[in-house]
């Protein structure tokens, strides 16, 4: 950047100075200025960084609030299940216990009708 002639040397520290001029600048009011706008854009950030932290945590609490809720209609489900499971083969039962009852009746009518032949 620096060059080996004067004019180069000079060209070369006007770059600097105006690279680094924040830095290098007396003036006390443009430098408060420079880091006044520094710092409003350091606090925005710092804001924006501790808003989306919250809200972070605000979700994992949502999820494990809803993680639970899950658990919990899983849990209910299986329930359900395991009482339909029972209940179907109650119905199952039953239904058997009446083929029966009624295979019963008939065969009692039957006798009855085979017995009352036989007494006449």
């Amino acid at each position: 950047m620096l060059a080996s002639t004067s004019l180069g040397v000079r060209i070369g520290l006007d770059l600097v100075h105006e690279i680094f001029e924040w830095v290098i600048d007396d003036s006390c009011s443009k430098r408060g200025l420079l880091f006044n706008d520094f710092e409003v854009k350091i606090l925005e950030k710092d804001i924006e960084i501790a808003e989306l932290e919250m809200k972070n945590r605000m979700l994992e609490e949502k999820w494990k609030k809803l993680q639970m809720k899950k658990d919990s209609v899983e849990e209910e489900l299986q329930e359900i299940k395991n009482e339909f499971c029972h209940t179907r083969i109650e119905l199952m039962n039953c239904g058997q216990s009446e083929k029966n009852l009624s295979m019963m009746l008939v065969f009692s009518w039957l006798i009855f009708a085979v017995l009352t032949l036989l007494l006449r």
